[in-house]
């Protein structure tokens, strides 16, 4: 009887489990199993296996089960194999696992924000907190700073210091503009003969342009400065007397530090020059000297000219940096900007108000280098002209470069300093 049993039931439950795993086959594919499951799943079920989609379709068999009328021995242990497979796939939770939130905590979060933002309330941002909590954690360290001290504020210092200069603020605004010009002049030069030294095919030549270049960017310029002035002076090897250029008598410190910003700054426009003139067609200097140019020629009319648009950028940076390195020339007593704002905290009617007058003199050099940042435009927007794909309003604007505005689509970069 039993075995008759097993024959009769088998049909009938291998029916009924066929139309359950069909339905969870239907449900899984209408929601995860579109891919390359759902095909293998479906292809098993053709074959007549029987697979096991999920715990839900486990837990349908079982209660499909249990329902059923009529059990016998091995309904039972099939009963019996589907609770041992649902007990292996079971795992106990780990209280101390770290798991993500749910999709309920994840709408309730939102359900709060939206009602907070119908009752006229902002949400804070963690995005947003950061840079303000670090904004007011700078602001308070100021101000925790600026508490009360000895020190006594004189504003009219730092008034009369930039709308009503005096004579030594004056003559030092026209020495640190004097020495930034020719000390510039000189670092183009020798930057161009760097450069030409340097791509030469004369071994020697390059070799003498490779170690001036080498030894200026690799040694720090106040090193410099003070190696021309003193180390030369004690040696005896010369010893910057005065010299008298245009009936204009020129002190020997102003003199080793224009040639000592000089020899910097030739080490750096070589680069610069350099890669201006690698960045022109190699055939154009092949077609100028088929044409019967020099190489001088061909440099001077051909390949420098159109070379000046790429060098021009970088130039107008190392001459805003040239503007402010003057005031390493304090190291030899040179009486430019910052000399003589030393002077005035050191002795006068201003003694001792480091603040006022250190801040004055920060404001003159961004008015010098404003100034020359406005020039620098100008001349960039002129050499962009008739460049292809470069609109004839190119250039860098004065709004672009105090707050760094979005240029337009087409514009010409650039280059950026040392």
């Amino acid at each position: 009887m039993h075995g008759q049993g097993q024959k009769s039931d088998r049909p009938q439950g291998v029916r009924e489990r066929q139309r359950r795993t069909s339905c969870a086959v239907r449900r899984a594919s209408g929601r995860l199993l579109r891919g390359l499951a759902g095909r293998r799943l479906l292809h098993r079920q053709a074959a007549g296996s029987v697979p096991t989609v999920r715990r839900a379709a486990a837990r349908d068999r079982q209660g499909g089960h249990q329902r059923g009328q009529g059990q016998d021995g091995s309904s039972r242990r099939r009963q019996g194999g589907a609770d041992l497979d649902d007990q292996r796939r079971r795992v106990r939770d780990d209280p101390q696992e770290v798991r993500r939130r749910n999709r309920s905590d994840s709408g309730e979060r939102h359900q709060v924000a939206l009602e907070a933002t119908r009752l006229g309330r902002a949400v804070p941002s963690s995005r947003v907190l950061r840079p303000a909590s670090a904004l007011a954690g700078g602001l308070a360290l100021v101000l925790a700073g600026c508490g009360p001290s000895s020190y006594q504020y004189n504003w009219n210092i730092l008034v009369d210091s930039v709308i009503r200069p005096d004579g030594q603020i004056l003559s030092g605004i026209w020495l640190t503009l004097s020495i930034s010009i020719v000390s510039q002049i000189i670092g183009i030069v020798l930057g161009v003969f760097g450069a030409l030294g340097k791509m030469s095919r004369i071994a020697p030549i390059r070799w003498i342009a490779n170690v001036y270049i080498w030894f200026f960017r690799g040694t720090p310029l106040l090193v410099q400065i003070t190696f021309i002035f003193f180390g030369l002076g004690v040696t005896r090897i010369y010893q910057w007397p005065p010299i008298n250029l245009l009936g204009v008598s020129i002190p020997g410190s102003i003199q080793a530090g224009i040639f000592a910003l000089g020899l910097n700054e030739g080490a750096y426009m070589s680069e610069i020059v350099r890669a201006g003139i690698l960045s022109i067609d190699p055939g154009q200097l092949e077609a100028a000297k088929s044409l019967g140019m020099t190489y001088g020629k061909a440099m001077r009319r051909i390949i420098l000219p159109q070379a000046a648009r790429v060098i021009v950028p970088p130039l107008g940076n190392e001459f805003n940096n040239m503007l402010k390195t003057t005031s390493l020339l304090v190291i030899i007593s040179v009486p430019e900007l910052y000399v003589t704002f030393s002077r005035k905290n050191a002795s006068g009617p201003t003694v001792f108000h480091p603040f006022e007058l250190f801040l004055a003199a920060a404001v003159w050099y961004l008015v010098l280098t404003t100034i020359w940042g406005v020039i620098q435009a100008y001349i960039e927007r002129r050499l962009a002209k008739g460049v292809a794909g470069t609109p004839a309003t190119g250039g860098v604007s004065l709004r672009e470069r105090l707050f760094g505005g979005r240029r337009p689509e087409g514009a010409p970069q650039g280059s950026g300093g040392r």
